[in-house]
């Protein structure tokens, strides 16, 4: 069973965009990790780990990506 991680935040790293983690964790967005791994909230995350991270959201990992194809 998940626990309720309520009233934490994630913001990308590129364009600011904050999602609550429970969005992340149920997929309604999609954050990912600087190397491309989608990023998945785990029992015992604080806020406080989630800020000394980079995260990317969907759009600007998509851009990422375009920019390694050329």
């Amino acid at each position: 069973m998940r626990k309720k991680v309520i009233g934490m935040h994630v913001r990308c790293s590129e364009c600011y965009d904050k999602a609550s983690v429970e969005d992340v964790n149920s997929d309604k967005v999609r954050y990912f990790t600087p190397n491309g791994d989608i990023v998945n909230f785990m029992n015992g995350t604080t806020q406080e780990l989630i800020n000394q991270n980079s995260f990317l959201c969907e759009c600007c990992e998509d851009d990422r990506l375009e920019e390694e194809d050329y």
